[in-house]
């Protein structure tokens, strides 16, 4: 009996047809995975020594290169450079289309017979289109993405198939702001097939305490402590406080990674292997790329989008895209654990600007919301929320500098908010 594909059929099919590698085009170089050769990484021009490492590292046509992303010209280039006979485009949202219509090199592309562009008119065929891709006996295929929806749903690919995925922003590359209704569709879909995923892990680590590990000033402090009492504790690192805590002998039990935001470099030790990423896709900026352990899929909150467990029980309270990295952290650490939760380098009067290697930069945050004042306040209500429904949170070892606001002053902006 015919009926409609769903993301297990897919994730069966691309399991079955292990012979498909990734090669994925992220801003300043490309990452290239390919089965049996591992990931390599340049961040040079495409036409030079990427194409080189490429070709080296085994990706060629016979291997059946598999493209997902939003650079089409770029991505086309090195599809075509590594010797494709064919491009093939699969594009989800009509309007990022007609932003690369206005470009020159995007129009000289599309005009060229070697690159062919499908535009799926719903759901049921873009499932069809990129299942077909999978049972397709020609290897010259590879298939381009343009729209970040399609990418949400390779993320449901078995790890066998050797992706790396890259996202870009909407709004860094000045596509269209508000989602369409077939693009929330896909989202619910993607969130209630995830989600369960997350429930494997709810409530499995009982009653041992939590530190939520951010990378403000507070956590060079506390890594020390946290080293020695690692045996006892559950941890969990927010975007770029992975490097320190790794840095200092410290693994953490769970990465969640809000944007993306200096979180994941190709060069990770292999102990990440085990690390489970949560990864929270905000609306500003950042990509996932490479991560080797388990990864679970959350969605942020905003207009237009449904609502996601990362944000406590009040809707709407917390935004992942709007600073509060902290929040989807805490909100997964009380679904871990029933024991005390604490939180070290959540300095929110600051960006911590990690690099990839632990360097250190602070600088003040720029971005969607730069109201250190408002983030502060959103994340003491939470917290606050959390001490009234009977569960202790406080700093661990040096006090963030929002922690100790006293409650009354927080209920008082609460109701006041509830007046306005």
């Amino acid at each position: 009996m015919n009926r409609p594909l769903t993301l297990e059929d897919l994730a069966a099919l691309a399991h079955q047809h292990r012979a498909y590698s990734l090669v994925s085009c992220r801003q300043g170089g490309y990452s290239f995975r390919v089965p049996g050769a591992g990931l390599v990484h340049s961040t040079v021009n495409p036409a030079g020594e990427a194409m080189r490492q490429a070709r080296e590292a085994g990706v060629v046509p016979g291997s059946r290169p598999l493209l997902l992303g939003c650079g089409l010209g770029w991505q086309a280039l090195a599809c075509l450079e590594l010797g494709a006979s064919s491009v093939r485009i699969l594009e989800a949202d009509v309007r990022v289309l007609a932003t690369l219509h206005a470009l020159p090199s995007a129009r000289r592309l599309l005009q060229d017979s070697r690159v062919q562009l499908h535009r799926p008119a719903d759901d049921g065929e873009f499932l069809r289109l990129l299942a077909g891709l999978f049972k397709s006996e020609h290897e010259n295929q590879p298939l381009l993405t343009l729209a970040t929806t399609p990418a949400l749903w390779a993320e449901h690919l078995p790890g066998s198939c050797s992706l790396v995925l890259d996202i870009l922003s909407r709004r860094r590359n000045g596509y269209a702001q508000e989602p369409s209704l077939a693009h929330n569709a896909r989202l619910n879909s993607v969130f209630l097939a995830t989600s369960a995923e997350f429930r494997l892990y709810e409530g499995s680590w009982k009653q041992q305490p939590v530190v939520v590990c951010g990378a403000g000033p507070s956590l060079d402090k506390d890594l020390e402590t946290l080293r020695a009492q690692r045996a006892e504790l559950r941890i969990i690192a927010v975007n770029a406080a992975l490097n320190p805590l790794l840095k200092a002998g410290i693994v953490p039990d769970l990465v969640i990674a809000v944007d993306g935001m200096n979180v994941i470099q190709a060069d990770l030790p292999v102990v990440a292997e085990n690390i489970p990423l949560l990864w929270v896709p905000g609306t500003n900026h950042g990509f996932v790329s490479g991560w080797p352990g388990p990864r679970i899929l959350a969605l942020p909150v905003g207009p237009g989008l449904p609502p996601t467990p990362w944000h406590g029980r009040t809707p709407g309270t917390l935004q992942s895209g709007m600073g509060t990295v902290a929040g989807p952290a805490l909100d997964a650490a009380r679904q871990l654990s029933q024991a005390q939760l604490y939180l070290s380098g959540v300095d929110l009067g600051w960006s911590s600007g990690r690099g990839y290697a632990g360097n250190v930069r602070r600088e003040m945050v720029s971005g969607i919301r730069s109201d250190f004042d408002y983030m502060r306040r959103q994340l003491g209500l939470f917290v606050n929320e959390l001490r009234l429904a009977g569960r202790h949170v406080s700093a661990f070892g040096e006090p963030c500098d929002w922690m100790e606001h006293p409650v009354r002053h927080l209920e008082t902006h609460a109701l006041h908010e509830e007046n306005v």
